[in-house]
């Protein structure tokens, strides 16, 4: 189904179709696409962003006054840039790569109806994807149809005039589909012997790492277990709303024990497994990661030839074959790894979302913390 969210200039085509996102987010639809805002210097428009809506990575999409160097198409008062128009096209090629089921097109006039721009994607589109949200301006909607939906084609849009009527249709998309059944697992019974004391307590941002990372994790899956050594001391995790305190099974026997202790523990089918001493976990990443859990039993990120198997998801039924491991005495995760029927995250994917790979960055040493917390500063004084 194709829905076309038309009205006139300044009437808000993208401010609702940023509505509809959010909702079709909220009711488990995987949502990518583009969406394109304005940027102002003072209160004069100056031109329009364009925002990848599944990665929210955004760049300048037009300009009312291009540098010198321009590169890209003229259209009325706005100089189209090369380099947006690129990342747009990548953006919707990723998303239809990845299997997303609703792709938002903003934008699509003068350009696409010429067969230029984003013409050659939102056809694409227009034939994979389940559904699709363009927006279109209403003097160019008849022009639109006429290019993109002629007697011949099998597309067939739906139109929604938004000043005639604001409100989200649910009706226009199916039952949203199931969400994936997830919880997560973070591992909290290391020794420490490195740190000189208890990971557990040290602090970051005013944060326990552990605090930081049940922060991180809130509203990922169904529930957050935390996997602590057999005697070790709960009171600084027992006041941590919304978590589940799990003893490990077999103490002393390393992350693998640990592993098949929150997998036993566990209620869903799939579990993300992290290290409480991992702070800046990427909820972007993560999210891709929980899309690919389809036919597979662990989801894996790997840097070059080395995964990340404490940052990684893994299926309820790879319980049994850590405790067979574990009954043999093999405590290495790798040999899990080797066990299962494993879809790796490789560099480039991972890149789209972490280029610095700071989701694996993880704390053993005092000097760690003091660069994570150097990290954390510097992360303060960008976005400030």
């Amino acid at each position: 189904m194709n829905l076309i969210i038309t009205g006139e200039v300044g009437s808000g085509k993208s401010s609702h179709c940023q509505r509809y996102a959010r909702y079709l987010r909220e009711y488990g639809f995987k949502t990518g696409g583009i969406i394109c805002r304005p940027m102002f210097k003072e209160d004069t428009k100056t031109g329009y962003t364009v925002t990848d809506i599944r990665t929210s990575a955004e760049a300048v999409f037009s300009l009312t006054n291009p540098p010198a160097d321009f590169q890209g198409e003229k259209v009325g008062r706005y100089s189209i840039l090369q380099s947006g128009l690129d990342f747009a096209c990548n953006a919707i090629k990723e998303a239809l790569r990845t299997g997303y089921e609703v792709i938002f097109l903003d934008e699509m006039g003068h350009l696409e109806i010429a067969g230029k721009g984003l013409a050659g994607q939102a056809r694409l589109a227009y034939q994979k994807a389940p559904y699709t949200v363009s927006v279109v301006r209403k003097s160019l909607l008849q022009k639109f149809l006429a290019a993109f939906a002629p007697e011949e084609s099998e597309n067939i849009f739906v139109i929604q005039d938004i000043e005639a009527d604001p409100d989200i249709h649910p009706a226009f998309f199916k039952t949203p589909p199931a969400k994936t059944d997830i919880s997560c697992i973070i591992l909290a019974g290391g020794k420490s012997k490195r740190m000189g004391r208890d990971k557990i307590s040290a602090t970051l941002d005013s944060q326990t790492l552990l605090e930081r990372a049940v922060a991180n994790l809130n509203g990922y899956g169904r529930e957050i277990l935390v996997v602590t050594a057999y005697g070790q001391a709960d009171a600084k995790i027992q006041p941590l709303p919304g978590i589940k305190i799990v003893r490990d099974i077999l103490p002393e026997k390393g992350p693998l024990a640990g592993i098949y202790s929150g997998l036993k523990a566990s209620k869903s089918q799939f579990n993300l497994v992290v290290g409480c001493d991992m702070p800046f976990l990427n909820r972007a990443l993560l999210e891709y990661m929980k899309d690919q859990v389809a036919g597979f039993e662990a989801v894996v990120p790997r840097l070059g030839q080395k995964p990340e198997p404490l940052h990684a998801i893994y299926s309820k039924s790879a319980g049994e074959k850590a405790l067979s491991l574990l009954s043999q005495g093999k405590l290495a995760v790798s040999d899990l790894l080797a066990r299962l029927h494993t879809r790796y995250i490789e560099e480039p994917e991972i890149n789209r979302f972490d280029p610095e790979h700071r989701s694996f960055f993880n704390i053993n040493r005092p000097e760690d913390l003091d660069t994570a917390r150097d990290i954390a500063a510097n992360k303060k004084a960008v976005s400030g």
